[in-house]
């Protein structure tokens, strides 16, 4: 089984059901996340995050555009936000691949 059709498969599994749209959805959530790794950091590195982070992205975008997506949005400061559920499970994806990503941040305590 190819990376794909595993993603495929655990979006299906985490989703409940087998949306079409996750089909189109899974592979766009791959590319978006392999861009964000380190240089150097190989998907096999944090295969099963990866994996993980993937269906939980698909499935976001897919929440996104069927609940409408977008909330509201403020021209003036140009602010958009999105569906609560869709933007905890895009959170949730990208705190998942953080140790491997470029813009990760991981706070690890304070001395006093």
């Amino acid at each position: 089984m190819g990376l794909q059709e595993e993603i495929l498969a655990l979006a299906f599994s985490i989703h409940g059901e087998q949306d079409p749209q996750l089909e189109t959805l899974c592979p766009a959530a791959e590319q978006m996340l392999a861009a964000r790794l380190r240089k150097g950091v190989s998907i096999d590195a944090c295969r099963d995050c990866f994996l993980t982070a993937c269906a939980l992205l698909a499935i976001a975008m897919l929440e996104s555009v069927a609940s409408g997506g977008l909330e509201s949005m403020d021209m003036g400061t140009l602010n958009l936000r999105f569906g609560a559920e869709a933007t905890r499970l895009r959170d949730l994806a990208f705190s998942l691949l953080s140790p491997w990503t470029q813009d990760s941040f991981a706070f690890r305590g304070v001395r006093t």
